[in-house]
C-alpha cells in the first residue's frame, strides 16, 4: 500500500513493485493481490482455514478495493502495463465469482457478502 503515495521515492516504488508486489511467493498470485503476503506464516487465502472458527478476513484474501487503490497506485508513478494486467486479473475474479466482499487469490472463489458495491471498482479500473 505504500504505493498510493504520490511522492513515495521512484527507488521505493521500484523496489516494492519488482521485488514484492511481482513476485509470485508474496502477491502476485493467481488473483493478486493479497491482502498479506502468501509467504507470511498467518497468511490464509480463505477467510475460514481449515481446522479454525475464527475468520481471517485481511490474513490472504484479495479485496477489489485495493487492487482499485493500486491500479490508480500503478498508472500514477508510470507502471500502465502492469495496472491493466491487475486490472484484468480483478475483472476475471468479476466474471468467474460475481460481485463478491473477497476473493481466495489461487483459485477466485468469491467469499462474504454477495452483490457487493465495492467490488463495482472494477468498472472504474
Amino acid at each position: 500500500m505504500p504505493l498510493i503515495l504520490s511522492d513515495l521515492p521512484h527507488d521505493l516504488v521500484e523496489i516494492t513493485i519488482e521485488r514484492h508486489l511481482k513476485n509470485e511467493k508474496e502477491f502476485w498470485l493467481t488473483y493478486p493481490v493479497p491482502s498479506v503476503a502468501a509467504s507470511e506464516p498467518t497468511f490464509s487465502p480463505e477467510s475460514y482455514p481449515k481446522g479454525s472458527h475464527s475468520r481471517r478476513l485481511w490474513r490472504g484474501p484479495t479485496w477489489i478495493n485495493t487492487n482499485w487503490s493500486l491500479v490508480r497506485a500503478l498508472r500514477q508513478h508510470g507502471y500502465a502495463d502492469l495496472a491493466e494486467q491487475l486490472a484484468g486479473k480483478s475483472r476475471e475474479l468479476i466474471l468467474k465469482s460475481g460481485f463478491r466482499e473477497y476473493f481466495n487469490p489461487y483459485t477466485g472463489e468469491g467469499y462474504g457478502a454477495e452483490n457487493f458495491g465495492w467490488s463495482t471498482l472494477v468498472i472504474d479500473m
